[in-house]
């Protein structure tokens, strides 16, 4: 991995080397150290994580059920599209909350602090994540409401 700063003017001085090499002589940074390369079995530095989504929690699986938000997928799916993007397919198949999850803090905040999730097809979703001033300026992404961050 190449190192900046102080420490690889250092690193350059003691050794003339501007990167760090694992045994198997390709550097840090290579393919083959990240958990989303599926041949790194064995390796000394591979992930030893799954790549892609960790499983939902027995938490998470209760509060869906409990707070309906399983329901409202469900009856979501097949309906128009509510956010009708230039790239819209015109049938919901999922919800998008307009407070992004990682924003508010988890979808429970999501629910609790930002407004009704709307019906979206993935193509919608997927621009309001891409085109975020269209997003916010049609209503389809807000920010959060925190005073205390202003005074």
């Amino acid at each position: 991995m190449a190192v900046d700063g102080r420490r690889a003017r250092a690193l350059r001085a003691a050794t003339g080397r501007t990167t760090v090499n694992c045994s198997c002589g390709k550097p840090l940074s290579a393919p083959v150290h990240s958990r989303h390369y599926r041949e790194a079995d064995g390796h000394e530095f591979a992930d030893p994580r799954r790549p892609g989504l960790q499983p939902m929690s027995e938490g998470m699986k209760v509060f869906r059920k409990v707070s309906g938000y399983d329901a409202a997928v469900r009856a979501a799916k097949g309906k128009p599209c509510a956010i009708a993007s230039p790239i819209c397919s015109g049938i919901a198949e999922h919800l998008h909350e307009p407070l992004p999850r990682g924003v508010a803090g988890g979808l429970a905040a999501s629910l609790r602090d930002g407004p009704k999730p709307v019906e979206s097809c993935d193509r919608c979703n997927g621009y309001v994540a891409e085109h975020r001033e269209w997003a916010e300026s049609h209503g389809f992404l807000v920010k959060p409401r925190r005073p205390w961050i202003y005074w």
